[in-house]
């Protein structure tokens, strides 16, 4: 699964020390077990597929280290990898993993139409232009076999921290990818449905109570999956479906409207405390003045008394 740099074609200038991508990946983006963890999620969406064409392999380009290979091989799907950074393709072949070396764009169009069940790219296509993105698109809508699905996985810049810093923190990503832009090219070309799954977020909406500024800032899905499927017949289809029926992680309204009803109640407290304290002081007042008064009375009815 690559990251960094080598899923399109952002070959690096030869001065560049062919062993900084792997080490900036591994500092930036995390262990290959933690990476392998976070890809367990995407296990439910293609188990049912798989079963359906358990002879017809699965593709995952810009492999990287082989996280999602390893994790296939243990449940048994068979597939293999396209990575054209040497370094990351040799990690992979030592963990035992299938991984051919080459450019992702160049291998899928070279693929026979109907030849994969499954086609991934995981922090691939923001290191692409858009006519590769495009290309890639309709590549895989060739390959794929009725009812295949394509992942496509990228960071999210509707997580507000994401979108203005982190994202630039590789050289080779190109620009961010709003999810609506990316999701419209598979329904253009042809797809039957499309979804977009945010995720990896660490805020729940659900089960937090408070949330402050930098959870509004940062607090949004990190990234964003697009999962598009091509038509088949209605028996997997409806086995399917429920991958697209979901919701799936935190958007900037959500959490932007969460937060503002916060501060709505806290504001309205706010206000209530006020008029309160304003309400207690002019009693204070009122049994004030009665006191004075009723202290002049006291004093008259002696004066009377006398």
């Amino acid at each position: 699964m690559s990251e960094y740099p080598f899923s399109a074609k952002n070959t690096p200038p030869n001065c560049v020390d062919p062993d900084f991508y792997q080490a900036f990946q591994e500092h930036f983006r995390g262990s290959f077990d933690a990476i392998k963890e976070r890809l367990t999620i995407y296990i439910s969406f293609i188990s049912e597929l798989v079963k359906y064409y358990p002879e017809i392999p699965a593709v995952d380009l810009g492999s990287g280290r082989g996280e999602w290979l390893e994790l296939l091989n243990e449940h048994g799907i068979g597939v293999y990898g396209i990575e054209k950074d040497n370094n990351l393709r040799e990690v992979a072949e030592r963990r035992g993993l299938t991984v051919v070396h080459g450019d992702a764009l160049e291998h899928i169009k070279q693929l026979p139409e109907q030849s994969r069940s499954v086609i991934t790219a995981f922090h691939v296509v923001e290191h692409m232009t858009f006519e590769e993105m495009y290309c890639l698109v309709k590549e895989a809508h060739r390959v794929l076999v009725p009812g295949g699905m394509l992942l496509m996985e990228t960071p999210n810049p509707e997580n507000i921290v994401v979108g203005s810093s982190k994202f630039y923190l590789d050289p080779t990503h190109t620009k961010p990818i709003p999810p609506e832009m990316l999701a419209f090219i598979p329904k253009y070309l042809g797809f039957f449905r499309v979804k977009i799954m945010r995720l990896n977020e660490t805020v729940s909406l659900n089960k937090t109570k408070h949330l402050s500024i930098l959870d509004v800032l940062g607090g949004v899905s990190p990234d964003y999956c697009v999962l598009a499927q091509k038509e088949a017949d209605t028996d997997l289809l409806q086995k399917t479906s429920f991958l697209f029926q979901k919701a799936y992680g935190v958007r900037l309204e959500e959490i932007a409207e969460f937060y503002h009803r916060q501060f709505s109640k806290k504001l309205n407290l706010r206000n209530t405390r006020l008029l309160l304290y304003k309400f207690i002081n002019k009693l204070c007042r009122l049994f004030k003045n009665l006191l004075s008064l009723s202290k002049k009375v006291i004093f008259q009815c002696k004066d009377i008394c006398r």
